[in-house]
């Protein structure tokens, strides 16, 4: 019999008792992680640069993170939602669509030895666009607390996915990751088929 719970919706634990099991039998313990190097979202995430809203992220893992320039980007963790003056619950939440982007200068704008002096600097290169903000004045976007630890776009977005209000978001712990799917690969469709992933 195979047993599984979900605990503090962040791992699973799960085991299985045979049924020829009996009292004093010894026992085996199996562990593995299935997490990944990714970005995450800042606790304070909010900046405004260059005409740009931009997201503050961390690293997490050992990341090639060369790989995350010019991807589309979701997001996907858990938000924190006050229910009421008394409760709050988790809530788990995927936009599994682009609202993100970390952008690359065109490599026909870098000469050699830019391209080969490069390296990535994660405070600085690796924080994805949300918008611009002529965009977020466009969408009529609640104007910026300057106090504020994430701008308002990225709170009506969980807001709108979530299907609660805004002032109801309490805090949230948010991974970005690749949007392309994977696909299978091949000329034909009955050759030798390769899983094609990013």
């Amino acid at each position: 019999m195979l047993s599984t719970k979900l605990t503090s919706q962040t791992f699973w634990v799960a085991f299985a008792v045979g049924g020829q099991y009996k009292k004093g039998n010894g026992f085996h313990i199996v562990g593995a992680h299935t997490d990944s190097p990714c970005l995450k979202i800042k606790p304070v995430s909010k900046i405004e640069k260059e005409g740009t809203i931009q997201l503050g992220v961390e690293t997490y893992g050992g990341g090639l993170w060369t790989t995350w320039f010019d991807r589309d980007l979701g997001v996907a963790g858990r938000v924190f939602v006050r229910e009421s003056d008394t409760s709050m619950t988790s809530r788990l939440v995927l936009v599994n669509r682009p609202i993100l982007r970390v952008p690359m200068l065109a490599i026909h704008l870098q000469d050699a030895d830019a391209r080969k002096a490069f390296s990535v600097n994660a405070e600085e290169h690796l924080r994805p666009i949300l918008a611009t903000a002529a965009a977020a004045e466009l969408t009529g976007a609640r104007p910026v607390d300057k106090s504020a630890s994430h701008h308002p776009l990225l709170l009506d977005l969980l807001a709108t996915e979530l299907n609660v209000s805004v002032d109801q978001i309490c805090d949230f712990e948010l991974s970005l990751f690749d949007t392309q799917g994977t696909h299978m690969m091949d000329i034909e469709y009955n050759h030798t088929n390769f899983s094609h992933a990013h």
